[in-house]
């Protein structure tokens, strides 16, 4: 959704708690990349419906947000992703100690805790 330049479609909000740099060791630990090649695979669908469906998803929230003027909050298990009808966007992750989860914030589903 956000993309600097001079063509962004939303504005970051930036606070106190927004990380300008994050080192390497993390990223390294943490970063997880979507492979539309292993989404294809696993779903058996052509890597062409797959794009074409993630640019739906996202045609859907801009329509939503920028051309409706309505809010949108995704939830990504992490963190969630605020965009507003004013244009701007914000993530604000969960703590990163499980500690301080309290509990799983996705129920459990066979497709994601692999148990039936």
């Amino acid at each position: 959704m956000y993309c600097a330049g001079s063509k962004a479609v939303l504005k970051l909000i930036e606070s106190e708690n927004t990380l300008h740099e994050i080192a390497q060791p993390l990223l390294d630990e943490k970063l997880t990349v979507l492979s539309i090649n292993t989404i294809a695979d696993a779903t058996n669908q052509t890597v062409e419906t797959v794009t074409g469906i993630l640019a739906g998803i996202r045609d859907e929230i801009v329509d939503h947000v920028i051309i409706k003027k309505n809010n949108a909050s995704l939830n990504f298990g992490v963190g969630v992703l605020s965009l507003r009808q004013s244009g701007t966007v914000e993530f604000k992750s969960y703590p990163i100690h499980s500690s301080e989860f309290g509990e799983d914030r996705i129920p459990n589903s066979a497709e994601f805790d692999l148990s039936s």
